[in-house]
């Protein structure tokens, strides 16, 4: 890394990417002070670490929206892909529309190494969840605005049925939780799951003018049954938790993880004295037998960075290992110099009732988004930067790089996992990875990328 220091400079000042390829430190500099560049200058980025190319792997662009806001990127909670066998189904949030007209929840369908094809359109203001039963038919969980033209933020959730074999073009449709224009009773982040016997799940954070304060709720659907069914997992929370991550448990119960966002009407002069939201607590929810019970993961208002800056936290993966330990993944943002910038990746395992926590590496020196997931008995993080994709064995020295067709930058990574119902013997890693860079809009990249598992066996 001694030597690199001029060729970097250069690298920042023509804005051209500087990358140190396999066997080095892989660091990619762009211009106006980036992720990498900062954590580099501050000497943040960690230790030299090798990169391979797995083999077998398969990249191709996916459509994408034309704007960013409200893009398919948004959502990192939901489960945005499956697959079933052969068949990989995914969606993109069509935006393109006057102001006022509601946006399109597009399908896609890839059977085995055909092109992608499309399908239904459905009404939606924001991304949603897709999820596959045991049967192979997939749902969708789409919120609806009540009004675009008044408010594209209050609205009824919708479920979809493709009941059909390798057809997402044919569904049935009912109304999951209704809402008539009044009062907020779906909140847009809304998570969505399905559990191995088929019950559908859809969580999210409220808050209401009743005795029951800011809630986390969540409505689930088992087959047979004639409507959804509500429940509370927590009640006067005393803020606002959002983006929920829900997780069908093995021994049947169900844990709902969220964040707080709560809004601050006036952040201060570092943020303009605008409008934001503060991320700096964790909420963790675990029902069985109906009986909710909560624990407060992770509590970071008292650190002294909580009065300077709102965002210290951000939720990165809720996973259930194949060993039955429950797996939350958390972004923390504690340096004091470096602002939003990822100086961690926080790892909280609940195994046997007991929690512990510890720090997962990062490939490149920090990872805005890290994922996880298993083969062959063993666990990998994926680890998206600002514009790279990395995969990695959780305690391994060497991680793959994939390679994109063009650039992608500030990508927000899906993965085809078990709680949307991919199940875990599939023979691919499946993975929509979709800019979320403002900068990249109008029509911003999105690809695909399918991964033979036996390809990460030399990881």
């Amino acid at each position: 890394m001694r030597g690199a220091g001029l060729l970097a400079q250069i690298a920042v000042a023509r804005n051209e990417p500087l990358v140190h390829r396999p066997r080095m430190c892989t660091v990619v500099f762009r211009a106006a002070l980036t992720r990498a560049a900062l954590l580099l200058a501050l000497g943040l980025v960690s230790a030299c670490h090798s990169t391979v190319a797995l083999p077998g792997v398969l990249v191709e662009p996916l459509p994408g929206s034309v704007n960013q806001f409200n893009g398919t990127w948004w959502g990192y909670n939901q489960t945005k892909l499956v697959r079933r066998g052969n068949r990989v189904v995914t969606y993109v949030i069509k935006n393109d529309f006057p102001a006022g007209t509601p946006l399109e929840f597009a399908l896609y369908q890839k059977l085995g190494d055909a092109p992608w094809t499309p399908g239904a359109a459905l009404p939606t203001s924001r991304p949603g969840n897709l999820l596959v039963d045991a049967a192979g038919a997939i749902h969708a969980l789409v919120f609806e605005a009540a009004d675009m033209s008044t408010n594209d933020s209050v609205g009824a959730l919708r479920h979809y049925t493709f009941a059909a074999p390798n057809d997402i073009t044919a569904f049935t449709e009912e109304t999951a939780i209704d809402n008539d224009g009044g009062d907020e009773t779906v909140n847009i982040r809304v998570g969505g799951a399905i559990g191995p016997d088929d019950t559908l799940y859809a969580g999210f954070g409220l808050d209401v003018s009743t005795s029951e304060g800011q809630t986390e709720v969540l409505y689930q659907h088992a087959t047979g049954d004639a409507r959804w069914t509500r429940s509370l997992a927590g009640t006067r929370l005393g803020h606002d938790f959002y983006y929920a991550y829900l997780l069908p448990l093995t021994d049947g119960g169900l844990a709902q993880l969220a964040i707080q966002d709560d809004l601050v009407e006036d952040a201060g002069p570092a943020y303009g004295n605008r409008r934001s939201n503060r991320y700096q607590m964790v909420r963790y929810f675990e029902e069985h037998d109906s009986n909710w019970t909560q624990h407060a993961l992770i509590d970071l208002s008292g650190d002294p960075l909580a009065s300077q800056r709102l965002t210290l936290l951000q939720t990165s993966d809720f996973y259930q290992a194949e060993d039955g330990s429950v797996h939350v993944v958390t972004a923390e943002f504690l340096d004091p110099t470096v602002g939003s910038f990822t100086t961690s990746m926080r790892h909280d395992v609940l195994r046997n009732g007991a929690w512990s926590a510890s720090s997962l590496a990062m490939p490149d020196g920090s990872c805005n988004w890290m994922r996880l997931f298993e083969s062959g008995g063993r666990m990998f993080t994926l680890c998206q930067t600002w514009d790279s994709l990395f995969i990695r064995a959780l305690n391994g020295a060497t991680s793959a790089k994939i390679d994109f067709p063009g650039p992608i930058l500030g990508g927000y990574p899906y993965l085809a996992a078990p709680r949307g119902g991919t199940r875990s013997d599939e023979g691919y890693l499946d993975i929509v990875v979709i800019s979320g860079d403002s900068n990249s809009y109008p029509n911003g990249p999105a690809y695909y990328v399918r991964i033979p598992k036996a390809s990460l066996l030399g990881l």
